[in-house]
């Protein structure tokens, strides 16, 4: 992909975010009488279907469900949950995101125009790095400056100080893990020989 390309990699998905159907009942309250393992399932049935997610994502969607206003209460009750669905093995959790089970590589997920959109810390790391490889693999050599530019526009951002910053650190992540390396100014994909 040349650096001003605007083809999508074969790989990737659009990205859709799913929204629960509001609940009949609502509010604090409302939300607070549903029992943990309803919402540990409901925290599953999100995450198996929009996983790998960030866990403040999944807080947010699952309070909205419930029509309740996220403050200290609610937050807190659902880190609770979370760790319990964690423990009880309905999803796992990488830093601070939220996988289904099984999954090891997440799938490459892009912007599609009018769709659902992201901000960069709701991508997993090992997401933006499949985005940096894509766009290195079917370049004629590309910039770094140009790496980052091309994977903030498949996500449907802007290319602004707080979206290159963790495009950056993953792209220094692969090159310090053998997956990229510099030649002159461009980076390449490193062909591991098996």
């Amino acid at each position: 992909m040349p650096e001003n390309s605007t083809k999508h990699p074969e790989s990737a998905q659009f990205y859709r975010s799913f929204r629960f159907e509001k609940g009949s009942l609502t509010g604090a309250e409302a939300f607070f009488g549903i029992s943990r393992q309803r919402i540990e399932q409901a925290i599953k049935n999100l995450v198996d279907r929009e996983g790998p997610a960030h866990k403040e994502t999944i807080k947010r969607k699952i309070a909205d469900h419930f029509s309740a206003r996220m403050g200290k209460r609610i937050s807190g009750e659902l880190d609770r949950v979370i760790m319990s669905a964690v423990i009880n093995r309905l999803v796992t959790e990488r830093r601070d995101f939220l996988w289904p089970n099984g999954m090891t590589v997440p799938p490459l997920r892009i912007y599609n125009k009018g769709g659902s959109k992201r901000e960069i810390e709701e991508i997993p790391p090992e997401e933006i790095g499949l985005a940096i490889l894509e766009c290195v693999r079917n370049s004629i050599g590309i910039s770094e400056d140009g790496v980052t530019r091309e994977v903030a526009r498949l996500f449907g951002l802007r290319a602004g100080k707080n979206t290159v910053r963790p495009i950056k650190q993953v792209i220094n992540h692969l090159i310090r893990y053998k997956a990229l390396a510099v030649k002159g100014n461009k980076l390449v994909v490193v062909n591991k020989r098996k």
